[in-house]
């Protein structure tokens, strides 16, 4: 069951990503069929919260995330005692929606032990990796809540 269900996951990355394909700029248009299509995330600008309090990464927490054109620009920890990421070093470092959809389609040791991803955004709501079996502490995980898609100037 968990195989199936991780296959259907990697059908809906790809039938998400290829919906983006040949679109111009981040701005998603509806589909023929009038369903909204996804955006092309290696473009799109949208904010997100992400909890990454699992594994282990460079930040812990809860951070509110902004994308502008396909790159992390802002990270703002919920709790305030912790560090605000400034640097681009330390931006580099939180995921993108583009980035954690195509980590989702790797394979093997790579590939993520659970995957679930809102249908009607494209958004991943939860993904997780267990990374290598015989190494301790390179687990990692995040939830996604609260996306919002930037208003498109056009």
């Amino acid at each position: 069951m968990r195989n199936f269900a991780r296959a259907a996951a990697l059908v809906t990355i790809v039938a998400a990503l290829l919906a983006g394909c040949g679109r111009s700029g981040p701005a998603a248009r509806p589909d023929e069929d009038g369903s909204p299509a996804a955006p092309d995330w290696s473009t799109a600008s949208y904010s997100y919260s992400l909890d990454s309090r699992c594994g282990e990464r460079a930040f812990m927490g809860i951070y509110r995330v902004v994308v502008e054109h396909g790159a992390v620009v802002s990270a703002v920890p919920a709790d305030a005692s912790r560090e605000r990421a400034e640097s681009a070093e330390q931006l580099a470092s939180f995921p993108t929606v583009a980035s954690l959809l195509a980590r989702a389609q790797a394979k093997g040791a790579a590939a993520p032990s659970e995957f679930h991803l809102d249908q009607a955004t494209g958004v991943p709501t939860w993904i997780s990796f267990e990374g290598d079996p015989n190494a301790t502490d390179d687990e990692e995980c995040y939830r996604i809540s609260d996306y919002e898609s930037a208003a498109q100037e056009g």
